[in-house]
């Protein structure tokens, strides 16, 4: 019942239904697809219809980057790797014929763009780009290069999760307690109607409880008297829920079914790093990634501070999406971004791209919608047309899919 993200539930399920389109069956999407903030397997798998990642990997075992991608007609750059003493420079050329979906030129600027928004302190989808050794990611995110010299050690962490302050508190409810809880209400709301229960606990539950809230909350609130339809809509009764928990995480995974404790820390370290920051004099004031530098419009100069094949695949294995579509709400200093998330969210229902599909719509309960990008610089598109369509099956296995895209294998491109 409680199940974490990288344990979703999806059938799906490939067939031809004509020469003219493909369905491709899941089990059901929560319409978050922004290459940002997708934070479920199928709708992450949606997104990989419209989007490029800036890196590919070999689809073999192995899945080694593909560093020649575009001379390749793989992907959509080059990427000169220079490895020094625990760092790694990284030049990344790409192609110049590279279009959006709209007919708007792929360049350095978007591709910089997306590492912003992938890098932001209050970023919660998929990427770990946060967590990388990208040079000046630390002084960027706290905005001063002080930062950079205040060391969190383990038993500080265990300390202050043992007794919040105020301000880690604050950070394990708004990014953990209510985005967990908010993707499970999602969640027991397909529940309904959903057949492939019948026979089982889950369908006498869903008889026990009509109420979605209800039941939601027989499976989640620690206060056994809460009665949730009397409370509200399902946004108090999600807040409500929270408010039960607090901060503690810990009770909240294991209803869940999940350890959160990784999620934890970055709450407590980001915290104390803020309370050391108040006692520091002068502070300078950071405004971009270090790391990242704009060469020319189709040149991007990548700085990690690490040797490590991983870090690179976790700053450079990301998507470029069009900084005229998603940063319409941010700015741009020449150097760095002033990224306003909220505003790169609220495209997450309709999805623009550089790749091999664009998309047409979604209907909820029906699926999505996608048509070839005749202008993709592959060329190589053999499906006119594709229908994601929705099964309501929330208990179904993984099946093994090149339409079904996880974060890990998002890069993989086939030869």
């Amino acid at each position: 019942m409680k199940r974490f993200f990288a344990a979703l539930s999806a059938l799906i399920c490939l067939f031809a239904c004509s020469c003219s389109y493909t369905s491709v069956e899941f089990g059901y999407f929560e319409g978050e697809f922004s290459p940002f903030f997708a934070r479920t397997y199928q709708d992450l798998s949606v997104v990989d219809m419209t989007q490029e990642t800036l890196l590919v990997t070999s689809g073999d075992e192995q899945a080694k980057p593909v560093y020649d991608a575009y001379t390749q007609g793989l992907g959509i750059a080059d990427i000169d790797v220079e490895y020094g003493e625990n760092r790694t420079v990284c030049m990344v050329k790409l192609g110049h014929d590279i279009e959006f979906s709209d007919g708007t030129p792929l360049t350095s600027k978007d591709a910089a763009f997306s590492i912003y928004v992938y890098a932001q302190a209050d970023y919660d989808g998929w990427s770990t780009l946060g967590k990388s050794a990208l040079d000046g990611l630390c002084a960027y995110r706290y905005g001063t290069t002080a930062a950079e010299n205040i060391v969190i050690n383990d038993n500080q962490l265990a300390s202050e999760l043992a007794s919040p302050s105020p301000r880690t508190a604050e950070l394990i409810r708004s990014r953990i307690i209510l985005p967990v809880l908010t993707e499970e209400y999602k969640w027991v709301t397909h529940l309904y109607g959903d057949d492939s229960y019948v026979g089982t606990e889950v369908e006498k539950d869903v008889q026990k409880y009509p109420d979605p809230r209800d039941l939601f909350a027989y499976y989640y609130a620690t206060d056994l008297d809460y009665k949730a339809s009397a409370a509200g809509d399902d946004r108090q009764v999600i807040s409500d829920i929270a408010d039960m928990y607090g901060s503690d995480y810990k009770t909240l995974g294991d209803v869940y079914g999940a350890d959160l404790s990784d999620m934890a820390n970055d709450c407590a370290r980001q915290a104390l790093t803020e309370r050391a920051l108040e006692s520091v004099g002068d502070k300078d004031a950071v405004t971009s990634i270090r790391g990242v530098e704009i060469v020319d419009d189709y040149t991007l100069k990548i700085t990690i501070n690490s040797t490590s094949e991983k870090q690179l695949e976790d700053v450079l294995g990301i998507y470029v999406a069009p900084f005229h579509y998603y940063g319409e709400g941010c700015e741009f200093d020449g150097g760095g971004f002033k990224i306003d998330l909220q505003s790169v969210e609220e495209k997450s229902g309709d999805p623009l791209g550089a790749g091999r599909y664009v998309f047409k719509g979604y209907t909820a309960g029906k699926g999505a919608r996608f048509v070839k990008n005749k202008g993709y610089f592959r060329g190589v598109v053999p499906e006119s047309s594709v229908r994601f369509t929705e099964s309501g099956n929330t208990s179904g296995d993984y099946a093994a899919s090149d339409w079904y895209i996880t974060p890990d294998n998002r890069m993989y491109v086939e030869r």
